[in-house]
């Protein structure tokens, strides 16, 4: 009688156990965070984006695979970003280390002078970073 009690004690440990972690399991759903940012459509991300300095832009870009493809395949510029948005100056390089803007570029470079920002009479004018 007492091998019959056991196994009859084990299997209802077995069914609240499995009840408890099937109730658990639901809980932690309705609780856990929900990823609203990676169901918005991109041109609402982008525009969201653009509101941000460049520090959180290169944190965005590191945290997530998605963000950084949105920032790369859209050119988000940071609000504190000195590269130019004029197409004369699509192609001038930094005049020290001749590097380009690239889409995405959320560079924290802040010793280089960037090409951009009007032509002066005497010559172009640059912004420096």
């Amino acid at each position: 009688a007492e091998g019959t009690a056991d196994t009859s004690l084990c299997r209802l440990y077995r069914h609240v156990s499995h009840d408890f972690l099937e109730i658990r399991f639901k809980i932690q759903r309705l609780l856990e965070p929900r990823q609203y940012m990676l169901l918005l459509p991109e041109h609402v991300l982008v525009k969201i984006f653009s509101f941000l300095p460049t520090r959180a832009l290169a944190a965005l870009k590191c945290t997530c695979h998605h963000f950084k493809g949105i920032i790369e395949a859209f050119g988000v510029r940071a609000t504190d970003s000195r590269w130019s948005r004029d197409p004369l100056y699509r192609d001038d390089p930094c005049k020290q280390c001749r590097k380009r803007y690239e889409k995405g570029d959320v560079s924290l470079c802040r010793w280089h002078p960037k090409p951009y920002h009007h032509d002066l009479p005497y010559g172009r004018s640059y912004w420096m970073c």
